[in-house]
């Protein structure tokens, strides 16, 4: 467990010395948000009605923006070599790096996301549906993502592949994300989708982590 609160720690000092890369995430989830009420012509009906799949889907891209430095400064220090030889600190690292990408990088977004379906015209009485369903799917954004930063550490043109790596394996928990968040707009029940997306979560706290740390063991050793 020391490896895991000294990761914490260490990723938590640098994102508040990098505080401009947080505000930049902030900043195009929010700008590129508000830009879709003007390219709807003031039709916020429509947009309501698809408000969720927007919002999840600008979630996922600005965090892309920050998860190919997630073990890039490991790497370089040479941290990773050392943790790599002990039996469960990578692991541990890897639950600590994914925990700090959502608590700097996610958590902000979701504190924002009220404001966005407003701009976006979705019912006072709804708003609440887009930030519960963003704090179910974005756990298994980060796990993701620490999975496609080990994947293409020390690779060229890590944003693209990261790009075609995290979306396609993202999909299901923007299906049910959309989906639950269309059903509490209608005022139906929602809750088949919270349990998915809690299954999906589930599956990923059991699988990812795993391999992530082989991944990056086997890009220590190239």
């Amino acid at each position: 467990m020391g490896a895991f609160f000294a990761s914490i720690k260490k990723d938590l000092y640098i994102s508040w010395r990098s505080q401009w890369d947080v505000l930049l995430v902030l900043t195009f989830f929010l700008a590129t948000g508000a830009l879709f009420p003007l390219s709807m012509g003031g039709n916020l009906n429509i947009l309501a009605n698809v408000a969720g799949s927007i919002t999840m889907t600008l979630a996922m891209l600005a965090a892309l923006l920050s998860m190919d430095r997630l073990f890039l400064f490991d790497y370089e220090d040479g941290s990773l070599d050392m943790l790599s030889r002990a039996p469960f600190s990578l692991l541990m690292v890897v639950l600590a790096k994914a925990l700090s990408h959502w608590l700097t990088t996610l958590l902000p977004l979701l504190l924002f996301t009220p404001l966005l379906a407003i701009i976006m015209g979705v019912k006072p009485r709804d708003v609440w549906l887009i930030p519960l369903f963003l704090a179910l799917a974005t756990p298994g954004l980060s796990l993701l993502g620490t999975f496609g930063a080990a994947l293409t550490l020390g690779s060229h043109r890590v944003a693209l592949l990261m790009i075609f790596l995290i979306l396609p394996l993202f999909i299901p928990f923007l299906i049910f994300t959309s989906l639950g968040i269309h059903l509490g707009q209608k005022g139906e029940d929602i809750g088949i989708c919270i349990l998915f997306l809690v299954s999906l979560n589930l599956l990923a706290l059991a699988s990812l982590p795993w391999a992530t740390a082989y991944a990056l063991k086997d890009a220590v050793k190239s």
